[in-house]
């Protein structure tokens, strides 16, 4: 895992954010697994196979914290 980057953000706060690579795809992976969510049953794990599909790059990790960041984002929306 790589060790968090710390840098100022636009409003002199400290920047913690460290899975740059999930902030990247977020909106297009967002879109992606839409539909995915939408079901009922087991969404997740059909979502996060569209998304190793997808983003094979990405790790185990960065895969649960782009599914939980888009289910979170999800249910806010609602």
């Amino acid at each position: 895992m790589s060790a968090p980057t710390v840098s100022k953000g636009a409003a002199g706060q400290t920047e913690r954010r460290v899975h740059h690579k999930v902030r990247e795809v977020f909106a297009e992976a967002c879109a992606l697994i839409a539909p995915a969510l939408a079901q009922g049953g087991a969404p997740e794990a059909s979502a996060a196979s569209i998304l190793r599909q997808r983003y094979p790059e990405l790790s185990a990790l960065e895969i649960h914290v782009l599914l939980t960041a888009a289910a979170r984002a999800r249910a806010q929306q609602s």
